[in-house]
């Protein structure tokens, strides 16, 4: 049994011939079952070529073509020898053919296969990354070929770093151990405003791996923290998972720096009123609760930066920021959460007490009122945020 396709009924090519199968089902009622299978590969080492003749079969007609049997006697004398066998009579039971519309195929069809090859082979790769091969890590560490291959696919190993973050993270972090160069490429890949919690935490790690360069990689997520508020898209709400790397790292770095007993202070991180406008603007703009916990705990830790860290005119700071949040509860009343927690921390700042007590306790006289207003209307949440700042 031979079959034929093509995509009109004047151009016809052989597609191959159909194999006899045994189906007990099927031979109980005397009806015998031939199948083709094209999904199979072929022998050829090139895995394009293998890959494209999947795509060749693409017909709109079919047409079976069917061998007349050889038939022949033993004994001359058989009955069925006096038999025409001239016409043979066929009689087809069903016809079942499997397959999908070509229109609906992805178009990158044969790209969607080799992705998931690169997924295979950095499973194995990740074996490698143990210290066991400590050697063979620092030779690919350098070697020119393979940090090109890592750059043209790291959009792959990005993507596997979300799913499978066991088998990838070994492979940054061999990497980063015996190469600065590709250890800030590879920051400067992550740090994009798209990338999610599990980059954050490749981050972490990177940015913690060695003490010489921890200041360095601390201003540059930070500066890219800055920068991505300042862009005001809606790629910000993946900000908070950078937030906390960035409040965890500050912390680990200046404990370090006091184990060393480093005493002379270290300006870094300022925060000016344009920022605490943006960060206020940003919490309205995209707010989940999410970004707006991530927004408190990054003002807290700016305000009050750990030693040996100073912020230049940290008291200044922390007026201008009490300053612009308190006017924006007028026209904003959800930034209340926010100036609650800023006035806490600052509860047994002297600064801060005088703040409160300017043109005669003016600002505890606005959350009495607002607060008196709230048991009015008896709106608990916010009435619980005027309680919690009084």
């Amino acid at each position: 049994m031979f079959l034929e396709g093509g995509l009109s009924k004047d151009d016809m090519r052989p597609l191959g011939s159909l194999s006899l199968i045994n189906d007990d089902g099927y031979s109980s009622l005397g009806v015998k079952v031939f199948t083709k299978n094209f999904n199979t590969l072929g022998q050829s080492p090139d895995i394009h070529t293998s890959l494209a003749a999947l795509g060749n079969n693409r017909v709109n007609f079919l047409r079976l073509r069917i061998s007349r049997p050889v038939v022949s006697f033993v004994e001359e004398l058989s009955v069925m020898q006096a038999k025409n066998h001239k016409y043979i009579a066929v009689s087809i039971c069903f016809v079942s053919i499997n397959g999908v519309a070509v229109n609906k195929l992805p178009s990158q069809g044969i790209a969607v296969i080799q992705h998931k090859q690169k997924e295979s082979s950095l499973q194995l790769i990740t074996q490698l990354c143990k210290s066991d091969y400590r050697n063979t890590l620092e030779t690919l560490a350098h070697d020119s070929g393979i940090l090109a291959k890592i750059q043209q696919n790291i959009q792959v190993m990005s993507d596997m770093l979300v799913r499978s973050e066991c088998w990838v993270s070994p492979v940054f972090m061999a990497l980063t151990r015996h190469n600065n160069a590709i250890t800030n490429w590879l920051l400067d890949s992550f740090l994009q405003p798209d990338k999610k919690d599990a980059h954050a935490k490749m981050v972490l790690e990177i940015a913690l791996s060695e003490e010489n360069h921890q200041f360095t990689r601390l201003l540059k997520l930070y500066k890219f923290i800055m920068r991505s508020f300042m862009s005001y898209q809606s790629h910000t709400v993946n900000l908070p998972g950078f937030i906390t790397v960035f409040c965890q790292v500050i912390r680990t770095v200046a404990l370090h720096l006091r184990k060393a007993n480093e005493t002379r202070l270290i300006k870094s991180m300022s925060v000016t009123p344009e920022d605490i406008h943006v960060l206020l603007q940003v919490d309205r703009k995209f707010y989940t609760p999410s970004l707006r916990t991530a927004i408190i705990y990054l003002l807290v830790t700016l305000l009050y930066q750990p030693a040996p860290f100073q912020q230049n005119e940290q008291h200044q700071s922390l007026m201008v920021t009490l300053d612009t949040v308190f006017e924006s509860l007028e026209e904003h009343p959800s930034s209340m959460e926010i100036f609650q927690n800023l006035l806490v921390q600052a509860q047994e700042n002297p600064l801060v007490i005088n703040w409160l007590q300017q043109d005669k306790c003016a600002k505890i006289t606005y959350f009495l009122e607002k607060a008196k207003l709230q048991l009015k209307s008896k709106d608990s949440n916010n009435l619980k945020l005027s309680l919690k700042s009084l």
